[in-house]
């Protein structure tokens, strides 16, 4: 049970996006940094990005120009000016960060608001409302509870 706990808090990553009925327990700032791993509030440099911006590229043929394996190798755990531990990389690896950002800057481009994927997404929304207006249930419930 305590497990399950922690890794919710990691997905949310902070108390602030944790449900407010949420019984937030959090770490002690020498540890804060594991919430930054899974959900980085600070940078936005976490696994989870690395997972979709990978598998995305790979179903749509774009090219990753960034080295998520070495930026992890080279991550370290290191105090900030309060003294929370926060994840961070070595000067060196500069380029490799600036790679990442520009990979999502080319998915985002390419592929997420991309004007065909728009309209899409667009005509979805519009069959979801029609059938909402028009009564459809979904186990026992409109879509919009």
């Amino acid at each position: 049970e305590d497990d399950v706990h922690f890794v919710q808090e990691l997905i949310f990553g902070d108390k602030s996006d944790a449900p407010s009925s949420w019984k937030w327990r959090g770490l002690p700032a020498n540890k804060h940094f594991l919430f930054e791993i899974v959900s980085n509030h600070r940078n936005g440099i976490d696994v989870d990005k690395f997972d979709y911006f990978r598998r995305d590229a790979f179903h749509l043929n774009i090219p990753v120009s960034f080295d998520s394996d070495r930026l992890i190798m080279c991550a370290r755990a290191i105090p900030d000016d309060r003294g929370v531990f926060t994840v961070a990389y070595p000067e060196k690896e500069v380029w490799n960060v600036y790679e990442l950002f520009r990979t999502r800057f080319n998915l985002h481009k390419r592929a997420y608001q991309h004007r065909v994927s728009s309209a899409i997404e667009r005509m979805l929304c519009d069959v979801l409302l029609s059938a909402e207006e028009a009564g459809f249930l979904y186990r026992g419930k409109k879509l919009s509870e």
